[in-house]
């Protein structure tokens, strides 16, 4: 046996099945005789962990599953499945993309009967560990418990950095058309309520010390850093000025000249917003060593909450961050300081009473952002 198949072996231990079943059954919706494509980006990309698309193939055999491991090019700016893809993802049952390609694409329709799951659980390490083996159906029904609340609801955004942001959210429908009103491709893990329009509201941002992509498109510089405070100002969905030193205004004045005349798209468009919900969502590290990566997968964990900007069509171009978000919906701090409360929504005690590890993990989230 090879040292990379004893590798392989060694990694897909019980919790990297859980972590499986629970991504394939739970959140898929398979079958136990479910034909699986895994669609994976070229190696040495620093994005996925490279062996991530191996262990998730002999996870699939193991559980008796057919599966089958296949490689698509990364292209920075896709808008579109290949041809060739939407073809092989034909003959499966269900569609796995441990590639870039299932986030830029989620808001764009599947070719009909497909099903496809994108993960945000970017290595073994992370499948392994409570972001990947939480139970996936309390997490969906949190979300939903947070979407209905949020519906119509008067909202206000503070931070500890200086965000006061205040509106009214959207009563549901957003205009991006699947069963869940928000994407096409289910994510695993499931991070993020459903995106709230950002056309009624108004304040000021405080951004957490750059600006980043959305992961829509990849681009260079995909992150500017700022070296002081900087807040961005709005009103009912248009950028009206940024607030801070001379040279970190005119940076964010020339960034959004920048995207927004290479993609067309309108500079001071800002589209929605939405805060991470799942308390095991981690980045270990500083984001600043990988800000692609970061953007990818910490934007789950409560003490982020991101806006879509720069493009009337999401997810946007640019991305703005907030550090340890209060949200009050109708008066009531669904999150505080960067934690999210379930257990002060309607319905929620249901919930967490059905799934103790999960019900464990809001008393005792992670903290580790990248920041």
């Amino acid at each position: 046996m090879s040292d990379s198949r004893q590798s392989r072996q060694a990694v897909v231990d019980e919790d990297f099945l859980s972590a499986t079943r629970n991504m394939l059954f739970t959140c898929g919706g398979v079958a136990n005789s479910a034909r699986v494509l895994i669609v994976c980006e070229p190696k040495g990309l620093g994005y996925y962990d490279d062996a991530l698309g191996h262990a998730l193939l002999h996870a699939c055999h193991k559980l008796g599953l057919e599966a089958k491991l296949t490689v698509t090019d990364f292209e920075p700016e896709s808008t579109e499945l290949p041809a060739a893809l939407v073809k092989a993802m034909a003959a499966f049952d269900l569609t796995v993309f441990l590639a870039r390609i299932g986030d830029q694409v989620r808001f764009i329709p599947l070719p009909d009967g497909a099903r496809a799951i994108v993960s945000y659980a970017l290595s073994i390490k992370a499948m392994r560990s409570p972001f990947g083996t939480a139970h996936h159906k309390p997490l969906v029904a949190i979300k939903a418990l947070i979407e209905s609340q949020m519906a119509d609801a008067m909202v206000r955004i503070t931070c500890p950095n200086g965000t006061e942001i205040s509106g009214t959210a959207d009563g549901g429908s957003n205009g991006i058309s699947d069963a869940s009103g928000e994407v096409t491709i289910r994510r695993f893990p499931m991070l993020v309520p459903r995106p709230v329009l950002a056309s009624r509201f108004s304040g000021r941002a405080a951004l957490c010390g750059f600006l980043i992509g959305t992961g829509n498109s990849y681009y260079e510089p995909y992150a500017i850093e700022f070296d002081d405070p900087l807040f961005a100002h709005f009103e009912k969905g248009q950028i009206v000025t940024f607030e801070g030193s001379k040279k970190d205004v005119e940076r964010a004045d020339r960034h959004y000249d920048h995207i927004s005349a290479r993609f067309g798209v309108e500079r001071n468009f800002v589209h929605s917003w939405h805060a991470g919900i799942h308390p095991a969502c981690t980045y270990h590290g500083k984001a600043a060593d990988n800000y692609k990566a970061w953007s990818g997968s910490a934007f789950g964990n409560p003490r982020l909450l991101h806006f879509h900007t720069c493009g009337a069509q999401p997810p946007g171009e640019i991305s703005w961050n907030i550090v340890d978000p209060t949200i009050s919906i109708n008066g009531i701090n669904a999150w505080e300081n960067g934690e999210l409360k379930p257990e002060r929504l309607p319905g929620a005690d249901r919930v967490l009473a059905s799934d103790a590890i999960v019900s464990q993990l809001f008393r005792k989230p992670e903290y580790a952002i990248g920041l």
